[in-house]
């Protein structure tokens, strides 16, 4: 089965019907409750309908494994959430532990929070059905289908449920309080979980190692995680219910209203963007499936906070509201969450042939957080197409072949595998979250050799969708075969305005990137020809390299040159008279005014450290590129290491991290500057999508040594700028980074030990 990539864990509360195969029917809705005529949003030019069809459990699946995991009770002890009184309870909880736990000690494992439905108990949900659910766990552990994961299903009714399935409204919205207060704190500290420790700051700091969904209660239950615990839960799973934030369905009979309520509640989190994923279900012939969907679509509109990549819906066919569907849910959202970074059924860089399917080339590892756009993205197409038919996707071009569209698929995956980066974003992530449709943008780039012109490849179509894989993409690699290096452009549709704009973005990209490498030529090499400067950066003349450089700098390259070095530090950027030129000539002093103009050499604070010269070893290293301000590299931390974790290249306080920053920020607008967030490792590593690999060149650096609170960076760049202005040095060529060796969150004081590494040469 093919697994996205993403590393979580799941705590999934799926509140679970009857113990037989026979329909929870829900009960008639007390007066006062009737459904209301749901309201009708007008959807949004980019919406999509998140609609996805799930496949089926094999059938040996449903039969003993050979290597069964152990369930244990757990009873502990709780208070009344629900009413408000406080009284003190008692709560039973079931854990599934995996085949292995008592013998592998060194493993760290998921944990998939899973409870019962209305007429359940937590022992159910391991019980019923004959073990169906503890069969398909020990099938898909010992396939491989998942990462290693605990399962625990508590009980939000301690064993007596209410006479009607509303009543037990309170006890769903208490739940999640339960959970984190009382549950969570035994259950991640007694077992091999991910959790460093079970207090606030330590279940926040684990929140993408954990979810919470439900199966119909066990659903509002879900929905009030994600209004109540949303820094504690990153992943939400709800299954044939609505929200009942607002009113007991709410949700079906309120979609717009509690969509935007939900949307509110994200928005002012720190987690909008890619913080949270709801991954939702239900049956086609569920009796909650039209309640469910219609909120589901509501959200879905509200593109800039539930765009596909946060929010999608799974159905399965026929289903009805009862237990024996859970299975197939669990089967299709389990690996989606749990990549367990070995894929029984498709090697990750493995070949496809024509008669692999659409799903497999948007789902292919390779092209991790990029698939999308490799196939027409806005075509609407079955996903188990094969590819033989691929001319289907393009009834504007001819000549179309499935043989032809599987070559260049390949020789993409090739390209990958050897190490290289094949997508960048064009757009920064406030433009992004300005104009949702920014997001379906980008560039394929091709290598060619150094030094050498650009070209970028506009497959056409665009009135309907973007050919690349017929014409941007074989072009693209036919140049870059030839020495150009090449880039083919996923633009936006629907009119040549906005098209053109993506173009003009792209151009701007790659020029900016050019000619700030020459302009940290300029600074730092001055003994090279200006001449040779252009050349080098890829410019065919001397004059283009003129005009190009002072529409970015606003003065020409030998003045540039001439302009003094950088002296000093803010927000840990070196700064200089030259990059003071560059903001004064953007459109907006925003940047400017805020972040330069205040600072004065003498007004800045220096703090005592370790400095010393020393040669720095040559490092092997796995990253995710973030562009844009230095605080937001976090976002790409969280990519790269949700990606190294289940494959064991990540533990924390014993791998080391680095910041590698690529740009000069002297040279480069800050929303613009690029870092590569890195994990150091010893070994050769396939790496796919939005994750690369890199070498740290080794060489002469001068270290700073210091172990300072969140807020002292800037202190610590101060002091590194001071000793530059003292010690006969200057920064040579290669990229500054941060070496981290720990988490502050494990600190007794909170604090970060790190090193700053600057490469240097003498003046």
């Amino acid at each position: 089965m093919k697994k996205m990539m993403l590393q979580t864990i799941l705590l999934c509360c799926l509140c679970m019907a009857s113990c037989s195969d026979i329909e929870e029917n829900r009960p008639v809705l007390p007066p006062g409750q009737e459904q209301e005529e749901p309201e009708t949003p007008d959807r949004p030019q980019d919406y999509t309908k998140p609609i996805n069809k799930t496949n089926p459990v094999p059938a040996v699946y449903e039969q003993e494994a050979q290597q069964r995991g152990q369930v244990v009770r757990i009873d502990y002890d709780t208070r009344d959430y629900a009413e408000g009184t406080g009284a003190a309870r008692t709560n039973t909880a079931y854990i599934y532990l995996p085949y292995g736990y008592d013998k592998n000690t060194d493993q760290r494992y998921n944990v998939l929070y899973f409870v019962h439905g209305h007429y359940g108990t937590a022992s159910t949900t391991f019980e019923a059905e004959n073990g169906l659910l503890r069969k398909l766990l020990d099938h898909m552990t010992a396939n491989g289908d998942m990462a290693p994961t605990i399962v625990v299903s508590p009980s939000y009714n301690y064993g007596e449920p209410t006479p009607n399935y509303v009543d037990a409204d309170p006890y769903c919205e208490a739940l999640p309080q339960e959970l984190i207060n009382d549950l969570l704190p035994i259950v991640e500290s007694r077992y091999r979980t991910y959790t460093e420790s079970t207090d606030a700051a330590g279940l926040e700091a684990s929140r993408e190692h954990r979810a919470i969904g439900g199966f119909s209660m066990g659903a509002v239950t879900t929905w009030y995680a994600l209004e109540h615990t949303l820094a504690c839960f990153k992943y939400f799973m709800p299954i044939s219910a609505d929200s009942w934030a607002l009113g007991a369905f709410a949700g079906m009979n309120r979609p717009i209203e509690t969509a935007e309520y939900l949307a509110g509640i994200i928005r002012q989190s720190p987690y909008a963007g890619t913080g949270f994923y709801i991954w939702a279900a239900s049956g086609t012939n569920d009796s909650a499936y039209r309640e469910t969907l219609v909120q589901i679509e509501a959200m879905a509109q509200l593109t800039d906070v539930f765009p596909l990549s946060n929010l999608t819906f799974h159905e399965k066919d026929g289903a009805r509201h009862e237990f024996r569907p859970m299975a197939e849910y669990l089967y299709n959202a389990l690996p989606f969450f749990f990549p367990n970074g070995q894929d029984g059924n498709m090697n990750t860089y493995g070949h496809l042939t024509v008669s692999n399917t659409v799903k497999d080339v948007v789902e292919h590892e390779a092209f991790a957080g990029f698939g999308q756009f490799i196939l027409p993205a806005e075509r609407r197409y079955d996903d188990d197409m094969p590819l033989a038919n691929v001319a289907n996707l393009l009834p504007y071009h001819n000549y179309v072949t499935g043989e032809r569209a599987v070559e260049t698929i390949n020789t993409m995956i090739d390209y990958v595998n050897e190490g290289n980066r094949l997508f960048y974003d064009i757009y920064s992530e406030a433009d992004k979250q300005a104009d949702a449709r920014k997001n379906n943008t980008g560039l394929f780039f091709f290598r060619g050799e150094p030094g050498r012109p650009f070209a970028i490849v506009c497959p056409g179509g665009g009135f309907s969708y973007v050919g690349a894989i017929h014409e941007g993409f074989p072009l693209a690699i036919a140049l870059s075969e030839m020495g150009y290096n090449a880039f083919s452009i996923q633009y936006r549709t629907g009119g040549a305005q906005v098209a053109c704009e993506d173009l003009a973005q792209a151009i701007d990209y790659i020029q900016r990137l050019r000619v700030e490498k020459a302009a940290w030529k300029l600074q730092n090499e001055p003994s090279l020809p200006v001449t040779e400067i252009a050349y080098s950066c890829g410019f065919g003349s001397i004059s283009l390299f003129s005009r190009t450089f002072k529409k970015y700098f606003g003065i020409t390259p030998t003045q540039f040159g001439k302009e003094e070095k950088p002296i000093y530090a803010h927000h840990g950027m070196l700064f200089s008279k030259n990059g003071q030129m560059l903001r004064k000539n953007l459109t907006s002093k925003t940047d400017y005014d805020s972040d330069l103009c205040e600072v004065e050499l003498n007004n800045i604070y220096f703090m005592k450290a370790n400095i010393e010269i020393k040669e720095m070893p040559e490092m092997q290293a796995i990253y995710c590129r973030h562009i844009g301000p230095f605080h937001l590299v976090v976002q790409a931390y969280e990519k790269v290491i949700k990606w190294a974790e289940p494959r064991g290249l990540y533990i924390q306080n014993v791998t080391k991290t680095a910041t590698v920053t690529h740009d000069d920020p002297s040279v480069t607008e800050l929303d613009k500057i690029r870092q590569s967030a890195c994990i150091i490792v010893n070994e050769d590593v396939k790496v796919e999508g939005e994750i690369g690999k890199m070498v740290i060149p080794g060489g002469k650096y001068v270290v700073g040594h210091f172990e300072i609170e969140t807020d002292e960076f800037q202190k610590s760049w101060n002091t590194m700028c001071k000793w530059f202005t003292e010690s006969g040095y200057q920064q040579a060529d290669g990229c500054t980074y941060e070496l981290y060796h720990n988490s502050h969150r494990t600190h007794p004081e909170n604090k970060h030990i790190v090193d700053i590494c600057i490469p240097i040469k003498p003046l």
